[in-house]
């Protein structure tokens, strides 16, 4: 490869605004392509409808929280579940990259955040709604993002307090019935309805 060459591929991993157009989902079948740019904008209005705004370090973490993936691409959500191992390794060549563009740019690109949890469960119903859009489209596959995902959020609740786990709740239950009422059969959401509804067991 020529010195020339070198330079552009360089240029393309230094570009913040290519980050945001990195594709998501590419493994898995959908109707439409979501970016990283919007995903993060997505993610933005979720946690802001359950948290309130998001303070100055929050939101510049959540801002870039996925523009390390100009190197790496969108690792698939299963993989990371499934392997742990491997997850780390994304999520170093990730910081890696962020602390690169971090001194391209001249800002800090933040690599953790102390409402990472609460960002966390946000990112998780951001990809549960995208899996209803993508039911809302005719996809089997979507149901199945949906599902995934809000049984893992749900499984954070008890990490949150009363409070915060009630507005995770309400948000939750609202986007499904948004969703119940867009001409779906009502054993569609129903399951998940019930679950979301239940009181949670708190010691």
């Amino acid at each position: 490869m020529t010195d020339h060459q070198n330079g552009a591929a360089r240029m393309i991993v230094m570009d913040l605004r290519l980050a945001g157009t990195v594709e998501r989902y590419h493994t898995w079948p959908t109707h439409r392509r979501q970016t990283v740019a919007e995903h993060t904008w997505q993610l933005l209005r979720v946690y802001t409808c359950i948290f309130g705004p998001p303070d100055p370090e929050t939101f510049l973490y959540i801002m870039f929280h996925d523009s390390g993936e100009i190197v790496t691409g969108d690792p698939p959500y299963p993989v990371k579940r499934n392997n742990p191992e491997l997850r780390r390794q994304f999520t170093e060549v990730e910081d890696r990259a962020k602390t690169s563009l971090s001194a391209f740019w001249g800002f800090n690109i933040p690599t953790q955040c102390k409402m990472s949890k609460h960002v966390k469960v946000a990112e998780l119903i951001e990809m549960a709604e995208e899996g209803m859009v993508e039911t809302t489209l005719g996809s089997r596959f979507g149901w199945t993002v949906a599902v995934r995902t809000l049984d893992a959020a749900y499984a954070m609740l008890g990490a949150f307090t009363p409070h915060e786990a009630q507005a995770i709740r309400t948000y939750v239950l609202r986007r499904l019935n948004f969703f119940k009422q867009q001409q779906f059969p009502e054993e569609t959401v129903s399951t998940l309805l019930s679950m979301w509804r239940e009181t949670i067991d708190r010691p």
